[in-house]
């Protein structure tokens, strides 16, 4: 019974038009949802940054390993991204 009136109660609250409101109201919160992200964006990548400065201070090796593991990935990305290009253009 109280799932039903909850359910009803929700329903009461939204308005007819659906689209509008969440447009409306991603419109107002936008300036404040992009603060956030930036925010949270600069800190995670100051924080990796650290991380890693401190990985090669104190195991140089394992440093090294992610640091070739990450080259590796890179070269492989752009071999494909330019095989990718090439085929496209024929």
């Amino acid at each position: 019974m109280l799932v039903k009136k909850f359910f009803i109660g929700m329903v009461w609250a939204m308005p007819k038009d659906r689209k509008q409101y969440f447009r409306d109201y991603y419109s107002r919160n936008r300036d404040t949802k992009l603060r956030y992200q930036n925010e949270y964006y600069r800190k995670t990548k100051e924080f990796a940054k650290e991380s890693l400065e401190l990985l090669e201070l104190f195991e140089p090796e394992i440093y090294a390993k992610k640091r070739k593991a990450y080259k590796d990935y890179q070269a492989a990305y752009r071999k494909k991204i330019r095989e990718k290009r090439k085929n496209e253009s024929k």
